[in-house]
């Protein structure tokens, strides 16, 4: 079987606070390939663990980061979301 035909790719985004919609990132990739590895990192650089990571469909990713992003204090600076 194998990977034919099958090219990997990563891409790396930014985000801020004033990018989320309720404490969620939707991320429109525009790839086609709908399962992706997703790694979120703050401003510090340092690996998070988001609420969730929604697969939405081929072209759409949202990550929750609620819990991170409620209160007065909402994320600060630029955060970053791998995809490979």
């Amino acid at each position: 079987q194998g990977l034919q035909g099958f090219a990997i790719t990563s891409q790396t985004i930014t985000f801020r606070n004033i990018d989320l919609v309720s404490g969620i990132y939707t991320i429109n990739h525009n790839t086609g390939r709908q399962y992706w590895l997703v790694e979120v990192f703050d401003n510090n650089d340092k690996r998070i663990l988001p609420d969730s990571i929604t697969c939405i469909n081929q072209n759409s990713i949202q990550i929750d980061v609620t819990s991170y992003a409620t209160g007065a204090t909402p994320i600060q600076g630029t955060w970053k979301v791998r995809i490979s």
